[in-house]
């Protein structure tokens, strides 16, 4: 006897936000009245995250880190854009006449110069993320080693103090207690260059 076989099932959740597409595709051929295309787009976009159910959200992994990414790389092009502006301005006259060819190659290498930036940048605060959590069991222990003398010091002048007034007393004893602070103070900067990991 055969088993039947178990026949998969689909559904299409969210089938609203076919509407708000339709909507941003036809606000693109748009022309007037001036910032009626840019307002459609907006009120479809918020239409859309508010009418979707979290579940569509989640199941998709939805979330505006993107949005964020994309919005901090154009501020800092809108940014770094206005010197670049005023020096061609000023220098625009000693260019000649640039072919369309000048503008494609320019415009394309400084395109891929800033989507390398982009992935350095988040390549390095993965790595400093990463140094910073392999680096935690030593930067706890180098914390330990450099509270313990003082800790000692502390307990003993309240168990023993008589032995401990002899420091602050004798010549001797505040040569060591000198001496003491000196080599803790060394051995601090020595843990923490060992500890701390550059990146």
């Amino acid at each position: 006897m055969e088993l039947a076989e178990s026949h998969d099932h689909w559904r299409f959740e969210g089938l609203a936000n076919v509407c708000f597409l339709a909507l941003i595709l036809g606000a693109v051929f748009l022309e007037k009245p001036l910032f009626l295309r840019e307002a459609l787009m907006v009120a479809a976009a918020i239409g859309s995250y508010f009418t979707t159910r979290k579940p569509v959200h989640q199941a998709n992994q939805f979330n505006f880190h993107p949005i964020q990414e994309v919005a901090i790389l154009f501020a800092g092009i809108f940014a770094t854009m206005m010197p670049a502006l005023d020096w061609l301005r000023v220098n625009a006259a000693t260019l000649g006449n640039p072919t369309p060819a000048f503008f494609y190659w320019g415009s394309g290498t400084l395109s891929s110069v800033l989507d390398n930036l982009s992935s350095v940048i988040r390549e390095r605060f993965k790595v400093k993320r990463q140094v910073k959590v392999i680096s935690a069991h030593g930067r706890m222990t180098a914390l330990v080693l450099s509270l313990l003398p003082p800790f000692v010091g502390l307990a003993q002048m309240v168990i023993a103090p008589d032995n401990f007034k002899v420091l602050f007393t004798d010549p001797m004893g505040i040569k060591m207690l000198v001496a003491a602070l000196v080599l803790q103070g060394i051995g601090m900067l020595v843990i923490r260059k060992i500890v701390n990991t550059e990146y």
